[in-house]
């Protein structure tokens, strides 16, 4: 199964050699086309995540575990 774009009305789809390559080359197009860059202070090694429309810090995997449970945006 290919590897596509989640964001609503977004067409972008992996074309790479590997499952790997194909996670790599969507973390690349989220970089650039779906992130906003900010002038924030935010510790090294924390991310930020909206919630409830306000911005809140926390460690990549707490990210990725609050998306997975179907709370982010």
């Amino acid at each position: 199964m290919p590897l596509r774009c989640e964001k609503p009305g977004c067409r972008w789809t992996a074309i790479a050699p590997s499952s790997a390559a194909a996670r790599e080359q969507y973390r690349e197009h989220l970089k650039d086309e779906h992130t906003t860059e900010v002038d924030a202070e935010i510790p090294e090694g924390m991310v930020q995540v909206k919630v409830d429309g306000e911005w809140k810090t926390m460690t990549p995997e707490e990210a990725k575990s609050f998306h997975e449970d179907g709370h982010g945006d």
